[in-house]
């Protein structure tokens, strides 16, 4: 999950056309974090708060928990939109 949200915010990043210091400006990040994001160096960033910046760059997170169906085992997975 970890991986797939920081690929979707380096994509937004390039999209955007910010440069370091403006993605550690409006992500509220210092520029080593925001260098550990872009080579997916997670270990300091928990899911929560790759959420978080994701909202930050004007996407939002929707979480939904539901049953599973009977025919397979319980799962996680994470849809971009």
């Amino acid at each position: 999950m970890k991986l797939r949200l920081a690929k979707e915010l380096n994509s937004l990043i390039q999209a955007q056309g910010l440069i370091q210091e403006a993605v550690a400006g409006r992500l509220n990040l210092n520029r080593r974090k925001v260098s550990a994001l872009r080579n997916y160096k997670l270990n300091e960033l928990s899911g929560g708060r790759l959420m978080t910046l994701r909202t930050a760059l004007d996407r939002d997170i929707e979480i939904v928990i539901r049953e599973k169906p009977k025919s397979r085992g319980a799962r996680i997975s994470l849809a971009v939109a």
